[in-house]
């Protein structure tokens, strides 16, 4: 993942624990970043135009958005925008490649785009907005705000292949867990009204596609006894509901109810 601008770390696969998201395996090439070294004649495919124009205007609002609220909140907010154009640019380049070019192209895609992670590790790949490095570039109730999300998509300490509040059963499954997405709704509960608005403006779209995620997940851990899976539910739904302005409020009911019913699992169908 990125960090910054100018500057970046290698990224480091953690063990897979479970496919999420809209993810893909694919070639990227467009500036010398990714073609090679400059002045080298290269055949590396580019992206389309507009696309690269996008990019580069992106890195031109990361080195303006330490020094301003304004346009910390549009780089977060192009982040979000970016990603998936990029995916689909990624697909329509992959073809015929070997894997060593596929990985590397990967990783200095990952380093060039600021607030964007593009992970491709031996058991998954995975990309998305990284809160955690917009998080470094923020102070205060804004800084706390994205590091909030970034846990509860589980980005905040690296990539990791689950977000929350899922626990991983097995390489390729995993189960709803309440418990364990606590500790990030009360901080993000607690950050969000203080945040600058800007910030929560354009945090609106991602964050009601995690919380939706959440709340219609029903396929609970068995082994957190029943009680337990309730009241983490009940307590993730009353943070959910502080979220104003977002669609918390409407999801915490349908969370609730989904922990509810786990308690009284239908019968398995006829043979």
């Amino acid at each position: 993942m990125s960090q910054g601008v100018g500057a970046s770390q290698s990224l480091v696969c953690p063990t897979m624990r479970l496919v999420v998201g809209v993810v893909v395996a694919a070639l990227f090439g467009s500036t010398a970043a990714l073609a090679g070294p400059k002045g080298k004649p290269t055949t590396q495919p580019r992206l389309p135009p507009a696309l690269e124009q996008r990019v580069q205007a992106h890195q031109e609002t990361a080195r303006r958005a330490k020094g301003s609220t304004d346009q910390l909140c549009k780089l977060v907010e192009d982040s979000y925008e970016l990603v998936n154009p990029l995916e689909i640019a990624l697909i329509d380049l992959t073809k015929g490649v070997s894997d060593r070019t596929e990985q590397r192209l990967w990783d200095n895609l990952d380093k060039r785009v600021t607030g964007t992670y593009f992970a491709m590790c031996p058991e998954f790949t995975r990309s998305g907005v990284d809160y955690a490095e917009l998080s470094r570039m923020a102070r205060g109730a804004d800084a706390a705000l994205l590091l909030s999300i970034a846990e509860l998509d589980g980005v905040s300490q690296g990539i990791e292949n689950v977000p929350g509040w899922l626990e991983a059963m097995n390489d390729f499954s995993g189960c709803h867990s309440p418990p364990r997405a606590t500790t990030a709704m009360t901080a993000l509960a607690r950050s969000w009204p203080a945040a600058s608005p800007c910030l929560r403006a354009a945090l609106i779209k991602p964050l009601d596609v995690l919380l939706e995620e959440m709340a219609m997940t029903d396929h609970f851990c068995q082994w957190i006894a029943v009680p337990q899976r309730i009241a983490g539910a009940r307590e993730n739904a009353a943070r959910m509901r502080e979220l104003k302005g977002t669609r918390g409020p409407s999801l915490a009911n349908e969370l609730v109810k989904r922990a509810e019913a786990s308690a009284n699992p239908p019968p398995p169908a006829p043979r």
